[in-house]
């Protein structure tokens, strides 16, 4: 009885399979009798529409995959997207009962008839959506659906205004070229970007993104529009974070005892340093100033000269710590009195015979320090705050 089991499965494998193979085959022909049925006597050139007062309606979304970059020198916006286009052609019906069911049927596009879609704001050059090489999908109510997909370039206005914490707006404007909103409109399914394929970007990230369509000069526009914001850890460690450093330490110079240490060869040296360090950040920096030069390059030089002036007050510090020739004035001397009495009450008098060019070199020192700490303080502060506002 076992012996007989298995040349009966196996006749019955081998009748499924041929049947499968027969249905393929009846499939592919009914597919080749419905493309030379709806294509005799077709016109690509002609517009399908059942009535010519009213104009066919394109239904579309856009999906975005990834961001290829922003040159805020050029503008230049770059991405990978691809469309989901869909309208309705009545010339391409069939009844799926007179062709073995088949209800779907793919054609090429350069054979049918397909909206005129062109980027407006192009970089480069200006080209329609698709190539030759795309298909498109029918159904047998003559439903087309179009996934035509590029990459994208377009001209981006960009503010660096805010850098390194600057968002950035940019837009993809295409029209129904050569047909009027009389003959064709555009009808969004979204009013959002599609992101379910996007791939995260490096520099950038996406806040919000939206979509709609506008008429203006009896043309029919639609606009995808995602604003950005750049990723800004990576110039906070590698470029404010040493400066600011740097800064800090440069006040420490008047810490520095005088008979035991050079303070010019350390605040030269710190001086030197932050000129290196802006040389070798400034290939970061965003080489444009429109519509505004960028926050952080005033940031920069703020720091510059207040290295500068750290080394001016540095040598009158140490002249007036060196000078022992003459009498100190008494206005100097009032003013160490006026220091000397903010921790301790003593004598005004006793205390004005005892003042020494060395103790107002000591006080110079303090109010170096206060006035430097002070002006780098509120100097970074306030442009940390202004770039930080568009956060």
């Amino acid at each position: 009885m076992k012996m007989y089991a298995f040349p009966s499965f196996a006749l019955f494998i081998l009748i499924v399979g041929i049947r499968a193979v027969s249905v393929n085959v009846t499939h592919c022909k009914a597919e080749e009798a419905i493309f030379s049925d709806i294509m005799s006597g077709y016109n690509k050139h002609v517009r399908p529409c059942s009535n010519s007062h009213d104009p066919i309606k394109i239904s579309v979304i856009f999906s975005l995959m990834n961001i290829n970059e922003l040159d805020e020198l050029t503008g230049k916006f770059s991405v990978i997207g691809f469309f989901y286009i869909s309208w309705s052609d009545p010339r391409l019906r069939w009844d799926p009962h007179n062709y073995d069911k088949v209800r779907n049927i793919l054609l090429p596009q350069n054979l049918v008839w397909r909206p005129a879609i062109m980027l407006t704001n192009s970089f480069s050059r200006h080209h329609g959506l698709g190539n030759d090489e795309m298909v498109i999908h029918f159904n047998s109510n003559g439903h087309a659906v179009w996934n035509p997909g590029d990459v994208i370039e377009t001209v981006c206005d960009v503010d660096v205004e805010n850098f390194p914490f600057d968002v950035q707006t940019c837009k993809m404007t295409y029209v129904t070229w050569g047909y009027t909103i009389t003959q064709m409109s555009f009808k969004m399914l979204s009013d959002e970007i599609n992101l379910k394929y996007f791939s995260p970007h490096g520099v950038w990230d996406i806040l919000d993104t939206y979509a709609y369509s506008q008429s203006e000069y009896n043309l029919d526009y639609v606009h995808f529009v995602v604003r950005l914001r750049r990723r800004s850890i990576f110039f906070l460690v590698n470029m404010l974070l040493p400066v600011m450093m740097l800064g800090i330490l440069n006040i420490f110079v008047f810490m520095i005892p005088v008979a035991h240490g050079d303070r010019i060869a350390y605040t030269l040296s710190v001086h030197l340093a932050i000129i290196v360090f802006l040389t070798l950040v400034s290939e970061n920096l965003p080489q444009t100033s429109k519509p505004n030069i960028s926050i952080i390059c005033y940031l920069l030089l703020s720091n510059v000269f207040l290295s500068a002036f750290i080394i001016i007050f540095t040598i009158i510090g140490l002249r007036i710590h060196r000078k022992s020739s003459k009498d100190v004035p008494k206005c100097i001397k009032s003013l160490v009195c006026v220091f000397r009495r903010c921790g301790r009450h003593s004598d005004e008098g006793s205390e004005k015979n005892d003042v020494m060019w060395k103790d107002a070199g000591k006080c110079f020192d303090r109010l170096c320090i206060f006035l430097f700490v002070t002006a780098f303080t509120l100097t970074n502060a306030s442009f940390l705050f202004k770039m930080s506002r568009s956060i």
